[in-house]
């Protein structure tokens, strides 16, 4: 019973995690929340580090 628990609940997340980072709204090209954060037309500042995701970062 509990080996079903914990695979029934592997499946659960890895479901959700499409959800959770935004995969889902990549997929059916729907804006994202960028509109709130940057303002279009205006020049991104950031450094490269800053751009670039973490877990690309050495």
């Amino acid at each position: 019973m509990l080996r079903f628990a914990v695979v029934l609940l592997a499946l659960l997340t890895a479901a959700c995690a499409p959800v959770g980072n935004g995969e889902l709204a990549r997929l059916y090209n729907r804006d994202s929340d960028d509109c709130l954060t940057q303002i279009q037309g205006r020049q991104d500042f950031r450094s490269f580090r800053q751009k670039t995701p973490s877990f690309m970062l050495p």
